[in-house]
């Protein structure tokens, strides 16, 4: 049995996969486990591949020995099969170098995320905690990690799960992320200020529910939930809350709602998210 295997056939698969996790499409609209499950499916089918190749290169390279210390005749001898396969080889590992990073991201966001849902079980006997909500309004597109819905409001729940020291000040555009490397090496990064995210998260709910007839206060919190991550944040932290304190349920709890929403209205919200 021969295979026929042409650069052309190997190529483009992978020109699509790349391409689209560094510029978005389909993938970016999908959720974080389903991205981490997709990520873990090439990682395997690539690491099989890496596989297949390296077999096939094992007696290509043979035959290279066997002519580079004269014990072979060039007689007949196609070298450029071992090209082939090393160059695809090395193409792979580093779309592998590429990838697996982007899976370990998507994995601690998964975890973060299960921190936070532990932490909101808490509330789930007198509110409603809807998960992973993607909602389409007026143009715009808004994926929300949690919505808890209680007679004292509705609030959005964005999960961070930065580690290292976060600084910044609340109203600025930008934050920076202190961290130290494997090799104990301290290094910054910038990250975007997630208070913003929360409000545009907000204005995007609230007038989802007012054009079907729902005028609530919406409010909410960007929830760090990763226990190495140490908040220096000045000015106005009314919107932060931490695993570290602990704060969550009691900011939610103790909240004072504009409105008070009955068991009706509740039911309503729900049902259109």
């Amino acid at each position: 049995m021969v295979i026929k295997i042409t650069w052309h056939n190997l190529k483009q698969p992978l020109v699509n996969s790349i391409s689209d996790l560094k510029f978005g499409g389909t993938f970016m609209k999908m959720d974080l486990r389903t991205k981490a499950k997709l990520l873990l499916f090439l990682l395997a089918a690539l690491v099989c591949v890496t596989a297949v190749f390296a077999i096939l290169a094992v007696p290509e390279a043979i035959d290279w020995y066997k002519v580079m210390t004269g014990k072979k005749s060039m007689r007949g001898f196609n070298g450029f099969n071992l090209i082939l396969y090393l160059g695809v080889i090395s193409a792979i590992v580093r779309a592998l170098k590429y990838i697996y990073p982007k899976y370990k991201i998507y994995q601690s966001g998964i975890s973060g995320e299960n921190r936070a849902s532990h932490e909101l079980d808490k509330l789930r006997d007198s509110y409603e905690v809807l998960s992973n909500v993607k909602l389409d309004f007026d143009g715009e597109r808004a994926e929300f990690d949690f919505i808890v819905i209680g007679t004292n409001g509705v609030f959005i729940v964005e999960n961070k799960n930065y580690n290292g020291t976060i600084e910044g000040h609340a109203d600025a555009d930008k934050w920076i992320q202190k961290k130290v490397g494997q090799g104990g090496t301290p290094y910054s990064n910038t990250i975007y200020n997630p208070i913003f995210q929360l409000k545009r998260e907000i204005y995007i709910l609230a007038n989802y529910l007012k054009a079907n007839g729902i005028n609530v206060y919406v409010t909410g919190f960007v929830y760090f939930s990763n226990y190495y991550a140490n908040l220096k944040i000045t000015g106005d932290s009314e919107y932060i809350a931490s695993v570290q304190q602990k704060d969550l349920c009691d900011k939610i709890r103790n909240y004072r709602g504009r409105n008070t929403l009955d068991r009706n209205l509740i039911n309503k919200i729900v049902k259109l998210l």
